[in-house]
C-alpha cells in the first residue's frame, strides 16, 4: 500500500526582520518547513497557480537549494534580468517569510492570527516608511487565500494594533536569502547551547 500524498500549503508573509517570526512559525505544530527570503518589489508579480485540491504544493527547496527562485517566469535572453536582491540590496523588496503547514494541523486562519498577534501593523509601517526592509505584508497565491486574509484582517484587533495597514498582496517573486540568514535564531541557540557545555566541561576539569 503506498503512502498517502502528504497535505501542504504555503504562506507567505512580510512583517518586519525575518529572524525572529521565522522562529517562532517553526515551532507551530503543523509547521513543516520555513525558509526566509526577500519579496514585494517593484517587479511584475507574478501569481503561482493553487494547486488542484488533494494535491501538495511544492516542496519548500533548502535554503542552499540551487533551484530558482519561487515564482521566477523563464528568462528572456534579450532582457536585462532585475537585480536579486540580497540583505545589503533589497531593491524594493521586504524581508519575508514562507512557511509550509499542514491544514490538517493547523489551519491558514490560526497562522493568520498568529501573523498579526505577533506583530504591530502600524509600528511596523510607521518605522523607516521610505525604506522597503520592514512592511507589513501577506502575499496570496490563490483567491481563496486572499478571502482568507481578508475574514480574518476584519475581526476584532487589539486597540492600537490597526490589521487594515498590512497590505495584501498577490504573490511576486520570492528570493531566498543568504545562507547565514536562514534559522538564524535556531543557529544562534545551538552556538549558545555548544559554548556554555564547553565552559561547563572545562569547569569540570579544575
Amino acid at each position: 500500500m503506498t503512502e498517502p500524498t502528504p497535505i501542504r500549503e504555503q504562506l507567505t508573509f512580510a512583517m518586519g526582520c525575518f529572524w525572529g517570526p521565522e522562529d517562532r512559525f517553526a515551532r507551530v505544530p503543523g509547521v513543516t518547513a520555513t525558509r526566509v527570503g526577500y519579496c514585494g518589489g517593484d517587479t511584475p508579480s507574478v501569481l503561482t497557480p493553487p494547486a488542484a485540491p488533494g494535491e501538495a504544493p511544492p516542496a519548500l527547496p533548502q535554503p542552499d537549494s540551487p533551484a530558482a527562485p519561487a515564482g521566477v517566469p523563464p528568462a528572456d535572453p534579450g532582457e536585462n534580468p532585475p537585480p536579486v536582491p540580497t540583505h545589503r540590496r533589497l531593491a524594493g523588496h521586504s524581508e519575508a517569510v514562507e512557511v509550509e503547514f499542514d491544514p490538517r494541523i493547523v489551519s491558514l486562519e490560526e497562522l493568520l492570527r498568529k501573523f498579526w498577534g505577533e506583530h504591530n501593523p502600524s509600528a511596523i509601517e510607521s518605522y523607516k516608511p521610505d525604506d522597503s526592509r520592514y512592511r507589513s505584508i501577506l502575499f496570496y497565491r490563490s483567491e481563496e487565500q486572499r478571502a482568507a486574509m481578508e475574514r480574518v484582517r476584519s475581526e476584532p484587533a487589539d486597540a492600537g494594533r490597526s490589521r487594515e495597514l498590512t497590505a495584501l498582496r498577490p504573490l511576486g517573486v520570492f528570493y531566498p536569502a543568504e545562507e547565514k540568514h536562514q534559522r538564524y535564531e535556531a543557529k544562534k541557540r545551538q552556538r549558545n547551547g555548544a559554548g556554555q557545555r564547553s565552559r561547563s566541561s572545562g569547569k569540570g576539569e579544575n
